[in-house]
């Protein structure tokens, strides 16, 4: 029994369903597992502690070695006596009372005053992360803006040049075929008069040939029209004036000129301009204002739009993992001391306190890495470009070093009420930098 060709491409298309589902979840895992993280923490917190405490059922009233605690572990002594402190600070008013032993706290006070800090902890974070993912880290400016304006005359004048330079070749190759009687004089109007260079063009525009049939985009005569912008009337003089593999070497060497000589930054995957500090992801395809790193945890880039997000994002993390730990170790020793409990629960609750101590040490020190990148002006990849040598010589990366305060204010807020909260972040300058960016114009 033969098999049919619809049956044969719905099966097909079937798979690669499949396989696209799959890759989009291979993707998406990172993400996944932090907001699974996050549940746990939570979810093991609240029940082995909070509702415990506000229920009063706490395993320290049924634990015959409690007071062990302090006799055999001095070393949480200090951390234990946190929460008194915490309560202390919260419950003022009765604060004098407790001191003086006259009046106890209640489990179910110590529950509420906990839930209420770790609740409003823990909305800030969330909070703080679905902004750093659902805000456009930002792109190339359009077509239309003030920037791309600049960067199109500075492309006509090189232009200009070129095309002058190109029309005394090509009279100089006219004088010389009338001069020399051997040559051609109706030389093929498609001919080139770069050959040398002609061959490296057509094999560049075989090899983009093969490219696009793979389903890459871009060739090179797109190349060159997306380099600047022809008035119609200049657009038919010069088609006619020059050939088509003229016109490709024209934009070529035009780019290459102002590239060299502007220090302007081009993108050769997105085949424009790009402000300083705007690198291609190759994630999301596409140039990232002031990019720091592409968040495989978050699915998106982290750049100018939202870099204070994802950093009061890794704040709040802190205050949670801090909080959470200083308070269920508590818990975790008053449990590891009860011989009533179950094995299976106290595992649970080591195994989450542990979680608790890995992910303080590596969100704090990722935390205090991007603080140091802050006052010294850098992102990520300024820091790794620092260190990268080319050909045994390190690279030339722009200073934009402009004083702790102002580094600090230039990615939070000029307002200080809004430094440590998810709003207004500062969007000053539109991530252009064009003060350091007229700067270099010309050096080079």
């Amino acid at each position: 029994m033969k098999m049919s060709s619809n049956s044969f491409t719905e099966n097909k298309e079937d798979n690669f369903y499949y396989k696209k589902v799959f890759l989009k979840i291979c993707v998406a895992a990172p993400c996944l597992l932090l907001f699974f993280i996050i549940f746990f923490v939570y979810a093991v917190y609240q029940t082995t502690y909070i509702i415990p405490l506000l229920s009063e059922t706490y395993w320290y009233d049924n634990n015959p070695n409690s007071q062990l605690t302090d006799v055999q572990f001095p070393i949480f002594k200090e951390i234990i006596n946190y929460e008194e402190q915490v309560i202390l600070n919260v419950y003022r008013f009765k604060a004098r009372d407790i001191l003086n032993n006259e009046l106890e706290i209640s489990h179910f006070t110590r529950g509420l005053i906990f839930v209420i800090i770790e609740h409003y902890l823990l909305v800030w974070l969330l909070y703080s992360l679905i902004k750093t993912i659902r805000t456009d880290p930002g792109g190339v400016p359009d077509e239309s803006s003030p920037w791309a304006l600049k960067i199109s005359a500075i492309m006509e004048n090189y232009k200009a040049i070129e095309i002058k330079n190109f029309r005394k070749l090509k009279k100089n190759k006219n004088q010389n075929l009338n001069h020399n009687p051997n040559r051609n004089p109706n030389p093929n109007p498609n001919q080139s008069i770069f050959p040398s260079i002609l061959s490296t063009i057509v094999a560049a525009e075989e090899e983009q040939k093969k490219e696009n049939d793979q389903g890459r985009q871009g060739t090179n005569s797109e190349k060159s029209s997306l380099i600047f912008n022809e008035s119609d009337q200049d657009s038919i003089a010069i088609e006619e004036e020059f050939t088509a593999n003229e016109r490709i070497l024209i934009s070529i060497r035009t780019l290459e000129q102002a590239r060299r000589k502007e220090n302007l930054r081009y993108c050769q995957h997105c085949h424009h301009f790009k402000p300083l500090r705007t690198h291609h992801c190759q994630q999301c395809m596409k140039c990232i204002l002031k990019m720091d790193h592409h968040c495989q945890w978050l699915l998106t880039c982290v750049g100018f739009r939202n870099y204070k997000f994802f950093l009061n994002m890794l704040i709040y993390a802190n205050l949670n993992i801090i909080f959470i730990g200083s308070t269920f170790i508590r818990c975790v020793m008053d449990v590891a001391l009860n011989p009533y409990i179950e094995g299976g629960l106290l595992y649970l609750i080591i195994f989450c306190f542990m979680l608790i101590v890995v992910l303080f040490v590596l969100v704090f020190g990722f935390t205090c890495f991007h603080f140091w990148l802050i006052f010294t002006a850098r992102t990520s990849l300024e820091y790794c470009e620092k260190w990268k040598k080319k050909e045994g010589v390190e690279n030339n990366i722009t200073n934009f070093d402009e004083g702790n305060y102002k580094n600090f204010a230039n990615v939070f807020n000029r307002n200080p009420l809004l430094w440590f909260f998810p709003f207004n972040p500062n969007e000053e300058g539109e991530g252009l930098f064009e003060d350091f960016e007229n700067q270099n114009l010309g050096e080079l």
